[in-house]
């Protein structure tokens, strides 16, 4: 049985991801921060299909938030999936220290201090997968979010290079970089907002969190095994 972890699975996405593992003979490691509530509905489903949801609480956006984490793990994993994150609207120079920080700690810190953790298990294993949910906005920048934009560059770069240096091994790392998707997150735009931004998506709508989670499992099949250092970009043709 296959051990997975998953960072923010409370969110829309990381749920979503947890969702869809329950289907496989796994034990899923499911992290949140505040939101217990949705951990509590994971282990229920989990429950009713006889599989098995372990709750990880943490704050990712503190220097502590990985050593928190395996305070609460196994010793090895075979899937690390890091889907925790927030990102931070504004000016670049109406930002702080502390935004800064925290979207780092979350973003890049904290999952490079995971990875690097279980990276030597992973590597003695048949069969090892390490995948970031990044975004759109790491790859082609967004005004407005220049720190958040950094931070999920900064996922990119890592999977980059880290894919490079196991490309020898049966572990492979990827990302799948969102562009705007249908989450708790933009049913807070405005409909005007949500028209615009619409418009300006070439396939003329918002993804759905169903079309990422797919890309996920993707590079989860063993069929993949060639598929390193890839970005799955799923935003419908928007490349900001």
């Amino acid at each position: 049985m296959k051990h997975i972890f998953v960072t923010g699975a409370s969110g829309a996405i990381g749920r979503a991801i947890c969702e869809a593992l329950l289907q496989q003979e796994v034990t899923v490691y499911a992290h949140y921060h505040t939101n217990r509530a949705a951990i509590d509905n994971l282990q229920q489903q989990a429950q009713e299909l006889n599989k098995k949801v372990v709750a990880v609480q943490a704050d990712m956006t503190s220097a502590t938030g990985a050593q928190e984490c395996l305070d609460q793990l196994p010793s090895e994993l075979d899937v690390l999936i890091h889907a925790a994150g927030h990102t931070v609207e504004g000016l670049f120079q109406e930002s702080t220290d502390t935004q800064l920080a925290g979207l780092l700690q979350v973003h890049v810190q904290q999952p490079l201090a995971l990875t690097r953790h279980f990276l030597p298990s992973m590597l003695r294993k048949p069969y090892a997968r390490v995948v970031f949910i990044s975004s759109v906005f790491g790859q082609t920048g967004g005004a407005y979010e220049s720190m958040y934009s950094t931070a999920k560059g900064g996922q990119i770069a890592f999977v980059k290079a880290l894919a490079k240096e196991t490309a020898r091994t049966k572990l492979t790392v990827n990302a799948v970089a969102p562009g705007a998707i249908e989450t708790p997150m933009t049913t807070k735009l405005s409909q005007e907002d949500l028209e615009a931004l619409t418009m300006d998506i070439p396939a003329g709508r918002l993804g759905h969190v169903k079309e990422v989670v797919h890309a996920v499992r993707y590079f989860l099949d063993p069929a993949s095994q060639y598929v390193t250092g890839h970005i799955l970009s799923v935003n419908g043709g928007w490349y900001t």
